[in-house]
């Protein structure tokens, strides 16, 4: 998950982690808008600030996650809320 903090905090929370599932960070992501970053600094707004945080769930996990994260993404769309949260599965710079 990468986006503003304020917003990938609240995606976070929303989250049901399936069984053995783990969240690290989120973390600050230094250069923002530059290469590898898929989410745009023009779209955090003046004051917030690039994060990203990487939810990990054993391997048998990823099809539970993957309807986790769904979900928390329509969530977030119905209830319209501000920011931007971008999802990437199975990254592969991280594999």
């Amino acid at each position: 998950l990468t986006g503003s903090r304020p917003a990938v905090e609240a995606m976070l929370a929303r989250l049901s982690l399936p069984d053995g599932g783990g969240v690290l960070g989120p973390i600050t992501v230094s250069g923002a808008g530059g290469p590898g970053t898929p989410v745009p600094a023009a779209l955090l707004g003046d004051d917030s600030e690039l994060v990203r945080a990487i939810v990990r769930v054993p391997r048998g996990q990823g099809r539970a996650l993957a309807l986790a994260l769904k979900e928390a993404v329509a969530v977030r769309g119905a209830r319209r809320e501000t920011g931007h949260v971008h999802v990437q599965m199975d990254v592969a710079e991280l594999v």
